[in-house]
């Protein structure tokens, strides 16, 4: 299969005596395509070895998260501005769109999204860590960020944020590959069911692969895979103009950098919310430990009028309050879901109970999206389960 990779290799290579030595050190392994995660193939390396690739493949992620990213403590503010296009799942033309963003530090920047469609169309401002905003929408059917902080926000101004679920102990693979005539250098967690969940293990642990000036090139993820083209060096990072967001194989997103600059200081006050703007519960870092919850109940999916049992995943936003409780908060519907269905699984969570979340030793509202799975099996709370067993 054709990779969905084009590009020429730069004449200038800045890190080849890096990526030079990884190559020479994964020799003994057979080169892997770079459009599939990384797995495990004989002949089997010695503990030595896997220690000796896992520290290279960690050196390699740590250079690419340098180079890879338009926040941190070292970057002066700059203003962005991008052009996208999101396909959704039975609508038959995509849905066009722009983001804007002013960014002047760390948890500090104003987020506008622009589309013809009101539930994505809204503004954002983050003024700290825990502290960030929303405009009032202009419509009952409000503005879901959700949608596009995955799919556009996140690809382009920080596309390996899934890192930080990557913790110094885990081992890691490396593995090499050839795209569009390009040496690729790919990295991803070794048997990542080791460390996590396997029902998420594919999305918070992907594999990644650099080019030789180690540009980010892939991003693959649970069922989604990223490619990133056309860089522009921007204050020493490396930011793809062009990006595509493929699910299951298929175009979802396809976003277009249009501009990349300096913030002038004349516009600095613009990451500030107005006064009438709507405080947003917590959102989790990736790395960051994800609520425990105490009590769980399941809910009672009504029979669907064909009388065959419903089976698939309601998704609830929610806030777990200070004190643990939750609370719904906007709408779960989504098209296809049977309202009677999405109010069942709601009158259920709603009365679920988690452990205070703590954020430097405080109790804070936490925003999440509590994924029930109707399966036709009797309910197990999610602390009853089995959890994956460690393996040396």
């Amino acid at each position: 299969m054709r990779s969905a990779i084009h590009c020429k290799l730069p004449a200038a290579v800045s890190s080849l005596s890096l990526l030079a030595a990884v190559f020479l050190a994964a020799s003994a392994f057979p080169q892997a395509p770079p459009s599939t995660a990384p797995t495990a193939q004989a002949p089997s390396p010695s503990s030595s070895d896997s220690a000796r690739l896992s520290a290279l493949a960690r050196h390699v992620l740590d250079e690419g998260l340098k180079i890879n990213s338009l926040q941190g403590d070292d970057l002066k503010p700059w203003h962005l501005k991008a052009e996208y296009q999101i396909l959704e799942q039975g609508v038959p033309k995509p849905v066009p769109g722009t983001i804007e963003e002013w960014y002047t530090g760390p948890f500090q920047w104003k987020r506008a999204y622009f589309s013809p469609e009101a539930q994505l169309t809204g503004t954002e401002w983050a003024v700290s860590r825990t502290a960030r905003y929303h405009a009032k929408p202009k419509t009952e059917d409000g503005f879901d960020a959700s949608r596009l902080h995955l799919r556009i926000a996140r690809p382009v101004v920080a596309p390996l944020y899934q890192a930080a679920y990557i913790k110094p102990e885990y081992d890691l693979d490396i593995k090499r590959g050839t795209s569009g005539g390009v040496l690729l250098t790919c990295i991803a967690v070794a048997n990542p069911s080791r460390y996590a969940d396997p029902a998420n293990t594919d999305f918070i642990l992907p594999s990644m692969c650099f080019d030789p000036d180690m540009h980010l090139r892939m991003l693959s993820a649970g069922d989604a895979t990223i490619y990133f083209d056309n860089f522009q060096i921007f204050q020493n990072r490396a930011v793809a103009r062009d990006v595509r967001v493929l699910v299951n194989g298929q175009l979802n997103a396809a976003i277009k950098v249009t501009v990349l600059e300096p913030l002038a200081p004349s516009d600095a006050d613009l990451v500030k919310p107005p006064s009438n703007a709507i405080a947003e519960p917590y959102t989790i870092e990736p790395g960051l430990p994800t609520p425990e919850p105490v009590f769980e109940v399941g809910a009672s999916i009504p029979i669907q009028p064909d009388g065959f049992p419903f089976r698939g995943t309601v998704s609830v936003p929610v806030v777990i309050q200070k004190d643990g409780s939750v609370k719904i908060s906007r709408d779960a519907a989504r098209g296809w879901m049977r309202e009677d269905i999405v109010d069942a699984v709601k009158s259920a969570v709603v009365k679920w109970k988690y452990k205070p979340y703590l954020l430097d030793g405080q109790p804070i509202d936490v925003g999440i999206s509590i994924q029930y799975l109707v399966d036709g099996k009797p309910f197990v709370p999610s602390y009853n389960r089995p959890k994956p067993a460690a393996t040396p």
